[in-house]
């Protein structure tokens, strides 16, 4: 059996983000827009690559519970994405909707346990390169059990 390999010293694309954030008591919201400048390693006779070979544009918002008195939080971002055409491959990814969620329950300042989940659901085709199985649209969806333990001292937070 033959074996295939392959290996890349670059740079990694450009994620600039712009966030605004604000809250009221246990409420607290964001907004945020955010995107792929592409000026990292990318090749599409490549296996390995940086870059991911075309610019995108990424918007939208997010709120958060965060209850420190009875040790709550409850987390939820949702946004879309937009994805300009690869020049190279002349391939151009779908508009896609993404939703990260999380909840938690401290059981002290520096240990919590909770479950989070991620959900992505493409909501228009693939455009470009060879429709050999017609439009594409992509759908993932993961949910997981999560804890921290934080080792930062006292000295390191906000208190």
């Amino acid at each position: 059996m033959g074996s295939i390999g392959d290996s890349l010293t670059s740079v990694g694309d450009l994620y600039p983000m712009i966030t605004m954030k604000w809250n009221s008591g246990v409420n607290n919201y964001m907004t945020y827009v955010t995107g792929d400048i592409p000026v990292g390693g990318y090749d599409p006779k490549r296996l390995s690559n940086l870059g991911i070979g075309h610019g995108a544009i990424d918007a939208g918002g997010g709120y958060t519970y965060l209850n420190p008195a009875a040790g709550q939080t409850l987390s939820g971002v949702a946004g879309f994405t937009y994805n300009f055409k690869n020049p190279d491959t002349q391939v151009q990814s779908g508009v896609d909707f993404h939703f990260d969620w999380s909840a938690a329950q401290f059981l002290s300042k520096q240990v919590f346990v909770g479950v989070v989940g991620y959900a992505y659901q493409q909501v228009s085709d693939d455009t470009g390169g060879s429709p050999i199985l017609g439009g594409f649209r992509s759908r993932v969806l993961g949910v997981a059990r999560s804890w921290d333990i934080s080792f930062l001292s006292s000295v390191c937070r906000d208190t």
